[in-house]
């Protein structure tokens, strides 16, 4: 066997390692079609990924002193940090996005999709590739490339609550961080508050 014939081999065998993985935390992924396209890192989560960013998270990760925890990022000056369906809308808002009927494939159109148990929470996000499959970073999990957003749909992230569109080709860039909170909002009344950890969604 030829050392290329090797690499290749071995990265099939990391690929099944990460699929196994995936099955034993997401069990609805048994019964689908789905490709592995990353191996399992922190680094960035699925908010992130279906921005188009591999090295933040984004999730309104606030401090007790009212600054963001290392590595994630939040647009704090344009939407109050808040977990619901409709502050990940927002935060896509500022790169373009808008609320759209649904997650039917439009040549030049790219799409994301938010889930949900109820509106209260988004708890994963994923987006349209140019084929118009879908991809997703599965928690601290892999990237995957799955046919449908049902494929992910199940006990973990709930389902389809609202899909947003925008034209290929605009800027991939959630705003930095900032230090100050947004104008009227109080720490105290932020919720939840964290003083550390990994937090954010699926």
């Amino acid at each position: 066997m030829s050392s290329h014939s090797g690499v290749r081999l071995r990265k099939k065998l990391d690929r099944d390692r990460e699929l196994a993985t995936l099955i034993e935390q997401f069990a609805e992924l048994a019964d689908s079609l789905v490709t592995v396209t990353s191996c399992s890192t922190y680094r960035y989560n699925c908010a992130a990924w279906a921005a188009g960013m591999k090295n933040t998270k984004i999730a309104p990760a606030i401090q007790r002193n009212g600054r963001l925890i290392g590595g994630y990022s939040w647009p704090m000056s344009a939407v109050v940090p808040r977990y619901s369906i409709r502050a990940y809308e927002e935060v896509y808002e500022t790169i373009g996005y808008r609320r759209c009927d649904d997650g039917a494939y439009v040549i030049g159109i790219e799409k994301v999709a938010l889930y949900g148990h109820d509106a209260s929470e988004c708890c994963h996000v994923a987006r349209q590739t140019i084929s118009g499959t879908w991809t997703s970073k599965m928690g601290d999990c892999a990237d995957i490339e799955h046919a449908t957003t049902e494929d992910v749909e199940g006990a973990k992230f709930g389902r389809v609550l609202s899909f947003m569109s925008r034209d290929y080709g605009l800027p991939r860039r959630i705003e930095p961080p900032r230090l100050k909170l947004p104008s009227g909002v109080e720490r105290s009344t932020l919720e939840p508050q964290w003083s550390g950890g990994d937090v954010g969604v699926g």
